[in-house]
């Protein structure tokens, strides 16, 4: 008779019911186009907050994320080829949104009937999952067709791989272009309960001509800002790289603000980032940086709440690998419902297996941290937050 402690058995029980969940929400997902990156999740992606009144505070479902990254244009003199930087921002990214907790999914270089299919297999997919947060990055080449002096007004486009130069094949640029209204409709479409869209692109800024949000909302300096009604409300944020007359380097500097800021920009000092916090601190650091370079912000509904990262905790690896310069090494593609065969072991072995992992996983999650030092054995559960080239995007 083995014996084992009541608390190394709960730990147990929790880790495969945590497992099951979630291997089972993957599995109800149907994708057309499989991402070429998934996160190998192993627990919930629920994000919850210790309120003052010491009391754990959900405020998210589930966090996902996707990062559309087009570099491999193969028509070269029309766009240029964008692939290390694409790749770089994309790894930065997505090591800094995995601290924070989000199941990130990567797109690499699709053409448009793939662009189209996957933004309709968002809406499927993450679109109902209501109170969830989504958050959504688009790198890439941009692009305005027409001007104002037209009879219609200019429109901007995010390019797919595949699109052809438009001042040699009109036609076939329109049936290969994403306009960028398209990204607008997925906003509007999903009914989480936040959502945050960055746009690194030349001209990206045209999309916020159709918001109609405050430009700013004063409430999130305050202390208290994280549990105040208003935050709850629904919100469809937008940062985006340049404004709409704008051409941005390849060189992601706007991913590296990004990363940064999401350890850097707590404003009212309360440990957390939103999505007004960070938006706010791109806006004004990035020129500072990149001349030339003004990226704006906008807000989808009138009356909006505010997007939450997570913790403004020192993140070492994803600050480290958002100022390296050598190209990111990017994994092969990595199937959604992969899962290791089960290996046979002895009984014994298993259950110090087990008491060594349940110990070891108490000391690295209760740590030094005074606010999660308070919950002790509680803070261990996944809803808790885990504290923590002069190339330019446009034709050439």
């Amino acid at each position: 008779m083995y014996k084992v402690s009541l608390r190394i058995w709960r730990w147990f029980l929790f880790g495969v019911c945590a497992s099951l969940q979630i291997s089972t929400a993957c599995a109800s997902e149907k994708w057309r186009v499989s991402p070429s990156y998934a996160s190998k999740t192993a627990s919930s992606t629920a994000f919850s907050i210790l309120g003052h009144d010491g009391k754990l505070r959900e405020l998210y479902s589930d966090s996902n994320a996707v990062l559309i990254i087009e570099g491999s244009y193969q028509d070269h003199v029309a766009w240029s080829p964008v692939e290390e930087p694409g790749a770089r921002s994309e790894r930065r990214l997505r090591l800094a949104l995995e601290e924070r907790g989000f199941r990130v999914l990567v797109w690499r270089d699709l053409a448009f009937r793939e662009f189209s299919d996957t933004l309709e297999d968002i809406k499927g997919n993450f679109g109902t999952l209501r109170e969830s947060r989504f958050f959504f990055y688009y790198y890439g080449h941009g692009y305005v067709f027409g001007s104002n002096e037209d009879a219609m007004p200019p429109e901007t486009y995010l390019i797919p791989i595949d699109a052809p130069n438009p001042t040699e094949d009109e036609t076939g640029f329109f049936r290969h272009a994403i306009q960028i209204g398209e990204i607008l409709q997925l906003a509007r479409a999903l009914k989480v309960k936040h959502a945050f869209f960055a746009l690194e692109a030349c001209h990206a800024g045209a999309i916020l001509s159709d918001l109609d949000g405050p430009k700013d909302n004063k409430a999130y300096k305050s202390q208290g800002y994280l549990e105040s009604p208003g935050l709850l409300a629904a919100t469809r944020q937008f940062l985006t790289a340049g404004s709409s007359d704008q051409e941005v380097p390849a060189q992601g500097e706007f991913s590296k603000m990004l990363v940064e800021g999401l350890t850097a920009a707590d404003k009212n000092d309360d440990h957390y980032v939103t999505g007004r916090e960070l938006s706010t601190w791109v806006m004004t650091n990035l020129p500072n940086r990149v001349e030339d370079q003004s990226p704006e912000s906008g807000q989808l509904l009138k009356h909006a709440g505010d997007f939450v990262f997570g913790r403004a905790a020192t993140l070492a690896s994803a600050v480290s690998s958002s100022t390296t310069e050598a190209p990111a090494a990017i994994e092969a593609p990595a199937a959604i419902d992969e899962f290791p065969a089960p290996t046979a072991i002895p009984m014994e072995e298993f259950l110090n297996s087990l008491n060594e992992s349940a110990d070891k996983m108490l000391k690295e999650k209760i740590g030094t941290d005074p606010v999660v030092d308070k919950l002790r054995l509680r803070n261990v559960a996944p809803s808790i937050d885990r504290h923590a080239s002069d190339t330019l995007l446009k034709n050439h």
